[in-house]
């Protein structure tokens, strides 16, 4: 199926009285063309009618509230899944998974699209968070490192973009990815279970949903810090 094509479900699916007002909106959204529609593409297609065109407001929770851990493998993905989860139009396709690559089928297109006209067929989740992390600022880190406390700093970003920066501590360069795959990655860097363990990014948004993540897997003292 192409973007095209769900386009002309979701078209079908609009209201009668809403399909005039915003037939342009829509011709917009066909500059996607041909596109494979996979779950990402489809979250980014429905993401644009929810904001561009229908002008609906998000006040969505972070990622960590969720479980939902791939979508951060396309990091210009995640806003648009987040809208399209959050908002009880496209589920995950299992724990921990929204499915990011996986094809739709015309059955679960005419479901999506159903669900953005008529909000009372929506799913929306509830937030599932589980374990807590803190943030830190790197003038706390610091603190910590001058008490002799042994700090473990990883550096969550793909490892074609880390690159060595001055740093109070120790850093490691360990993907969010790689962590998710095998958690247990981080052990040997740790001394003792008292020890703090800091994620940091470029943002601070995919070293928050690191932090949660390890918290979830048994790790004590985590936090999350951003430049």
């Amino acid at each position: 199926m192409t973007v095209n094509e769900f386009l002309d479900i979701i078209e079908v699916k609009m209201p009668e009285e809403n399909a005039e007002t915003h037939r342009e909106g829509f011709a917009k959204i066909r500059a996607f063309g041909e596109d494979f529609l996979d779950r990402k593409t489809a979250a980014k297609t429905v993401a644009f009618i929810l904001t561009e065109i229908f002008c609906e407001d998000f006040e969505i929770n972070p990622a960590s509230d969720y479980d939902l851990y791939d979508i951060f493998f396309c990091k210009s993905c995640t806003g648009h899944i987040l809208k399209a989860y959050t908002k009880g139009i496209i589920p995950g396709v299992s724990r921990g998974r929204f499915g990011i690559d996986r094809p739709v089928s015309e059955e679960e297109a005419l479901v999506f699209a159903e669900r953005i006209f008529y909000p009372d067929k929506r799913v929306v989740p509830k937030p599932k968070r589980t374990a807590d992390a803190r943030f830190i600022t790197e003038e706390e880190i610091k603190e910590h490192i001058e008490k002799g406390e042994n700090v473990l700093v990883i550096d969550v970003r793909k490892r074609s973009v880390s690159r060595e920066e001055p740093y109070p501590g120790p850093i490691v360069n360990f993907p969010f990815e790689e962590l998710y795959i095998n958690p247990r990655m981080i052990s040997f860097g740790l001394k003792s279970a008292n020890d703090l363990i800091v994620t940091k990014c470029d943002f601070g948004y995919t070293a928050a949903e690191t932090a949660h993540f390890l918290t979830k897997m048994g790790y004590g003292n985590v936090f999350f810090t951003k430049p």
